[in-house]
């Protein structure tokens, strides 16, 4: 049965005339590659590039069969998933292959678009949404074609019967071995497009010896037991017993590294080289993912105040120095609440420091990565070497929760906001605190400097924010954000610009004048936790949640559009002085390679 996919030998011609991708030069897999973007079925993906070894996501696979097979009837109503937001780019996308049966929920109403495709799954979904039936004596065929058949999950193999049946498995380089749970490349699935259609014989669009088959299992050195079950040879068995006349380049096999770097869908081209390429996780000593810690404060008035949270979201403050080399995260603490520092060129934790009660949620680096500075729910302010994990000095002056810092450009300057309702500027050097910019009747949420370094911005509970002289101490401007709570601030790299994130918005003003410039989110059932800009202003990333889900978002900062969703349970964002990389603490700790 074909479905929309029928390409002419002319079109063939074409594909090997000119090479649409710059790397795929030497892969097994190019003839049908090039075929398959010149249809513009393989749009989702870089217009430069293929990156052939790179895994399927869910909405990226749901793009690539969604062009590949345009005539397959519906066979549901569609669903909201409740992951998906009204702007995400491929919801479109999702909805139609949704429909088409191509495509089923991740769980319950989630979708997870960014989550990769196994190969077993790949296959069960193609030959699901193309209406395969599978064979009567199913599991002989696939215990016949592939020698790790049973690492496929049960539930699926009639599935897998049915793609091997039709000839639609590829597996390079040994057809008989699926490597059924590790995640589908770009490559494999489009070679898995190709297979369906009418004139594969006279095209050739993949080589035919990479095809699952019980033939391919029965030449083998070493066949299985079930064997015999192979003995009656199809007519495309003579293609099997001469592999080397495709003479595949000794090279490729070098370009399917065990773990693959998870790449995160994307809205536009230039997002695609946006990969996942680390995950940290970690468990502090005596603390679990379902642990109940205790975080105390002290209010105004001096009294010690403490309540039981959960640890579930334990890294809730994340902070890079300047040359992007080490990381510091702050967690909560059933006693002492630790920092860790971490090499984020290698993902080593580098040393633990304890020191604050409660929890620590206010962290900073200086631009030379010598010293940190952290605030906890206990009102202090400690000075850490870096280099040697020495606590060099704790700065009083506080008398609740330390809600945010951050250090100017020198090194030599923080500010720090607080619960106690004041805004504190001070000199790391000695300890001293320089002045008191704000002193209100409302909670102090948040603060940032500019990357100058003569202005900071400081914001509340009331849903005001200032913007201060940090020379002088002079109050330049109050920007109403029109929200309850401001918890967010960051300025743009050029100064011009201040981003405010909050309670159902995130707002961009222009800090000349004051004036609104855009609103980037607007919903009144989310809270934006923290913003933060790219290294060239032209993005913003941000935190949210939305109901039960947990985001991070990222856009275009001149349009507004929004660029890029994946859900991910991040407390805390940062990124790289260069712009490259960026950090989601939560549980744990997720690191991608932006673009």
């Amino acid at each position: 049965m074909v479905f929309g996919l029928i390409l002419p030998v002319g079109m063939m011609e074409s594909a090997d005339a000119q090479s649409t991708y710059t790397d795929i030069t030497n892969h097994w897999a190019r003839t049908c590659i090039e075929t398959l973007a010149q249809r513009e079925i393989l749009s989702v993906f870089s217009s430069e590039t293929f990156l052939p070894e790179d895994p399927i996501q869910r909405v990226e696979f749901a793009s690539v069969v969604r062009k590949a097979f345009p005539t397959v009837e519906p066979v549901r109503d569609p669903v909201e998933f409740i992951d998906i937001p009204t702007d995400y780019w491929g919801r479109e996308i999702i909805q139609d292959a949704y429909r088409s049966g191509f495509i089923s929920p991740y769980s319950g109403r989630t979708f997870n678009p960014t989550q990769v495709i196994p190969r077993w799954q790949a296959i069960a979904l193609l030959t699901t949404g193309l209406r395969y039936k599978s064979p009567e004596n199913g599991l002989e065929t696939i215990e016949a074609s592939l020698a790790d058949w049973e690492q496929i999950p049960e539930y699926a193999r009639e599935a897998i019967a049915a793609g091997i049946q039709n000839r639609l498995v590829v597996n390079y380089p040994d057809p008989r071995t699926l490597n059924p749970t590790e995640p589908i490349s770009r490559g494999e699935l489009a070679s898995m497009i190709c297979q369906v259609q009418e004139d594969i014989d006279a095209i050739a669009l993949v080589p035919q010896q990479y095809v699952a088959s019980p033939d391919a299992i029965s030449t083998a050195e070493t066949p299985p037991v079930e064997t015999p079950t192979a003995e009656t040879p199809t007519a495309e068995t003579p293609t099997v017993e001469t592999p080397t006349v495709e003479t595949p380049p000794v090279e490729t096999p070098t370009a399917m590294p065990p773990t693959s770097p998870t790449a995160i869908a994307a809205g536009n081209q230039r997002w695609q080289t946006a990969v996942l390429t680390n995950v940290l996780n970690f468990q502090p000593t005596g603390i679990t993912p379902d642990s109940q810690v205790e975080q105390c404060v002290t209010d105004t008035n001096g009294t010690r105040q403490c309540e039981s949270i959960s640890a579930s979201m334990d890294a809730i403050e994340l902070a890079i120095d300047g040359q992007g080399f080490i990381m510091a995260s702050g967690h909560r603490g059933a006693d002492l609440a630790p920092i860790n520092l971490w090499d984020l060129r290698t993902g080593d934790r580098i040393r633990t420091l304890e020191g604050h009660r409660g929890r620590v949620g206010a962290l900073a680096i200086a631009p030379n990565g010598q010293r940190a500075i952290s605030g906890g729910g206990d009102g202090e302010i400690k000075i850490w070497d870096i280099r040697t994990g020495t606590l060099t000095q704790t700065l009083t002056g506080h008398t609740s929760e330390v809600t945010g810092l951050a250090i100017a450009p020198d090194g030599n300057t923080a500010i720090s906001s607080s619960r106690d309702r004041t805004v504190k500027l001070w000199d790391l050097n000695t300890g001293v605190v320089l002045r008191t910019l704000d002193d209100r009747q409302t909670a102090m949420l948040d603060v940032a400097v500019s990357s100058d370094g003569r202005m900071a911005a400081s914001s509340s509970e009331d849903g005001l924010v200032r913007v201060w002289n940090l020379q002088t101490g002079e109050l330049i401007r109050t920007i109403s954000a029109d929200i309850k709570a401001v918890r967010t601030l960051a300025f743009s790299p050029n100064g011009q610009t201040l981003a405010t994130g909050g309670e159902g918005t995130i707002r961009l003003w222009n800090i000349a004048n004051g004036d609104l410039l855009r609103t980037i989110a607007r919903n009144p059932e989310a809270s934006f936790f923290e913003v933060a800009f790219s290294n060239n202003g032209e993005t913003l990333v941000g935190t949210v949640q939305e109901g039960d889900i947990n985001a991070i978002r990222v856009w275009d900062v001149r349009t507004g559009a929004l660029l890029h969703f994946f859900p991910t349970a991040a407390a805390a964002i940062a990124l790289t002085p260069d712009g490259q990389t960026l950090v989601g603490g939560g549980w744990d700790i997720k690191i991608w390679r932006m673009p």
